[in-house]
């Protein structure tokens, strides 16, 4: 196994000279299950041998008195890779690269441990639940996109916060300041991304938040063992979440009037706004709320 990652016999030989050479082992082979790639493999290698060195230190001789340690052994680690970091995201950089393979790998090897997370709730946990369930089941995305919608909608949720509006009540004023605000310090790209999110995510929680059960959801198996997909009843819901994406179109219309009045006129443009001999608007905040209108017309796909 651990030949697959190292081309040194030496730095083989070292690892399986460790204490911990049997849990690394089965942690570096739960790693290749995970299709994780072979300088990830390595890093984590690494750090776990670092480990074994730290607790042994310590007098650690069962494997159930490591949990203990994990906290002293990120400390160390800290102070010994961090002398470079300059900020709080650096910090987190070094820390991760201690704590998580010796909390994955104790995870693996340790019935019952379970990694401490400090990460914040769901975004819209209480008002829309299942949302993030539909992106994954209805949808199939990725990992990364969902850590997008999620950024995204956290900042969404704390806009509503600050203005004291729930999530039934948002108008498109909201989403027009939301956007104009995100437009200050986003280019093109990321206004589009911010502005799919919003139109998927407020397309679709009005069922989802509300529990509306639409008429004839449940599609009817088709007898050789398949979903028949186009059904009159999925064509229904369809036309239902369109009607109300229909509605959010107007929200970035706003935007794009408050910013470039010219825009009302010609339309969302993709370059600089009509008439303007200046290169400074290219890609500024007129041609992103163009954009965002763009992406907030695109027709909801399933």
């Amino acid at each position: 196994m651990l030949e697959r990652h190292f081309r040194s016999f030496t730095a083989i030989d070292r690892i399986r000279g460790l204490w911990l050479e049997p849990q690394i082992e089965r942690y570096a082979q739960w790693l290749d299950e995970q299709h994780t790639s072979n300088a990830t493999v390595r890093q984590h290698i690494r750090a776990l041998a670092h480990s074994n060195d730290f607790v042994l230190a310590r007098g650690v001789t069962q494997l159930e008195e490591l949990p203990g340690h994990v906290d002293a052994f990120v400390q160390r680690w800290k102070a010994e890779h961090g002398g470079w970091c300059k900020s709080a995201q650096d910090i987190a950089a070094v820390v991760a690269q201690s704590r998580v393979p010796v909390e994955r790998m104790l995870c693996v090897v340790l019935p019952g441990y379970t990694r401490s997370i400090n990460q914040p709730p769901m975004a819209f946990a209480v008002s829309a639940p299942g949302f993030f369930t539909f992106l994954v089941n209805e949808k199939g995305l990725q990992q990364t996109t969902l850590r997008q919608y999620a950024y995204t909608l956290h900042l969404f949720e704390a806009f509503l916060a600050r203005a004291s509006v729930p999530l039934a009540e948002v108008t498109p004023v909201c989403i027009t300041e939301l956007l104009n605000e995100r437009a200050k310090t986003l280019h093109k790209a990321g206004m589009l991304r911010s502005a799919t999110t919003l139109r998927v995510f407020l397309a679709t929680r009005d069922g989802i938040a509300h529990k509306r059960q639409y008429p004839g959801t449940t599609l009817p198996v088709d007898p050789r063992g398949g979903e028949c997909r186009k059904t009159e009843a999925v064509r229904g819901q369809r036309v239902q979440l369109q009607a109300y994406q229909t509605r959010l179109v107007g929200s970035v219309i706003m935007i794009s009037t408050e910013i470039c009045p010219l825009t009302a006129k010609h339309g969302p443009a993709r370059g600089p706004c009509p008439g303007s001999k200046s290169r400074v608007l290219d890609g500024g905040p007129c041609t992103c709320a163009c954009h965002s209108w763009q992406a907030l017309q695109t027709p909801l796909r399933r």
